[in-house]
């Protein structure tokens, strides 16, 4: 399993044990996620053996690339979906673009960010 390479599993959800580099084809940009970081997993869905969640929630609370640029919620939603879509998962990526698209400007609405 993928997630077992990179992931272990906690109480509450995931945290990172081996370093994740991710380059978006999209975006032409980067990241590496590095351990101890920490996920609940992919909320409101299930913890398919992906790296979608992880990358997605990294992107999410540090709101930026490796280059320092500024991710928005749009282009998190879109490596989400581009991760599932690249693994074949083509029922599941629309609906976590969705579900992550709506969700985090929900969040991002009662928290006031841009």
């Amino acid at each position: 399993m993928i997630i077992n390479k990179y992931l272990t599993k906690t109480k509450s959800g995931y945290t990172v044990k081996t370093a994740i580099y991710y380059y978006s084809r999209i975006y032409k940009k980067d990241i590496k996620i590095n351990e101890n970081f920490t996920s609940d997993g992919a909320t409101f869905y299930w913890d398919l053996d992906s790296l979608f969640f992880i990358v997605h929630d990294y992107l999410k609370v540090k709101r930026q690339w490796s280059d320092g640029s500024h991710c928005s919620n749009w282009q998190a939603s879109v490596v989400a979906f581009d991760i599932l879509w690249q693994e074949g998962r083509v029922i599941h990526a629309p609906i976590v673009f969705t579900g992550t698209l709506l969700w985090g400007y929900t969040k991002q609405l009662f928290k006031g960010l841009k």
